[in-house]
């Protein structure tokens, strides 16, 4: 389930990270972060960063209104 939208790793996640590819000064930014369903949030070891690219299958989408699409539109622009 997604939880939140355009998500920066944190520098202790990033270490994490670096350690398994070149050093790069900058912190990734993903599209999402997900959370299992239906538990939600458990803990920040529960959580995936991930981008567009990798979603195969849209199962449900929540509500969606004019704030969502307006809001959609300007995290387009970023």
């Amino acid at each position: 389930m997604i939880y939140g939208r355009k998500q920066l790793v944190t520098d202790e996640e990033v270490k994490d990270i670096q350690t398994e590819v070149e050093e790069d000064t900058e912190q990734p930014m993903y599209d999402y972060i997900g959370v299992p369903y239906p538990e939600g949030y458990i803990s920040q070891e529960y959580t995936y960063a991930f981008n567009h690219l990798d979603i195969i299958d849209i199962v449900s989408r929540g509500y969606e209104d004019d704030e969502e699409e307006e809001f959609q539109k300007i995290l387009s622009q970023i």
